[in-house]
């Protein structure tokens, strides 16, 4: 995409999200000095008329790391996979600028808890692709970023970590 072209989010219309292009990834600053880093794969959604909804399973969770450390986050002190499965957004605006940025307001439900949010990212198109069958389709690219307090989820870790959470979605979409 040039500088030149628009971006937008469409107001009308139906795009589904694109779980193979799509991610949702999250960073938590342990004992001060160290960064830890995971997501999610399977996310599920659509931009429907103007809003933005779309959810994960909390089992799905990718780590890279040893098998304990899941199984930790999985657990009741955390995301509590068995009594609350997935985590999902829903926006109630979603409003893109010229220079590409883009800002939401909606609700975050984590851990069995809907809160308020703001986030804010870049979009990209929409705009007409090739896709992998030599067809060509509507795409649209959108990256958003909120950062949370985890005390408002109940997602309660031991001394030592930080509280802020970071979440970053980045989302391809196509058009249906």
């Amino acid at each position: 995409m040039s500088a030149t072209t628009p971006s937008s989010v469409p107001a009308t219309g139906s795009w589904q999200i694109d779980a193979t292009h799509s991610t949702v990834t999250f960073t938590v600053t342990h004992n001060v000095v160290a960064t830890f880093r995971a997501g999610f794969h399977g996310i599920s959604g659509s931009l429907q008329d103007g809003v933005l909804a779309g959810s994960v399973p909390v089992e799905n969770l990718d780590l890279g790391g040893p098998e304990i450390f899941r199984e930790h986050l999985l657990g009741e002190g955390f995301f509590d996979a068995a009594s609350h499965p997935t985590i999902s957004f829903r926006s109630q605006d979603i409003r893109a600028h010229g220079d590409g940025s883009v800002h939401a307001n909606g609700e975050l439900t984590l851990k069995g808890v809907t809160k308020p949010i703001a986030v804010e990212g870049s979009v990209r198109g929409p705009l007409e692709v090739t896709l992998a069958d030599g067809s060509t389709g509507q795409r649209l690219g959108i990256t958003l970023t909120a950062t949370v307090d985890r005390r408002d989820y109940g997602l309660n870790v031991g001394a030592g970590a930080d509280w802020d959470v970071t979440i970053d979605v980045a989302l391809e979409l196509g058009n249906s």
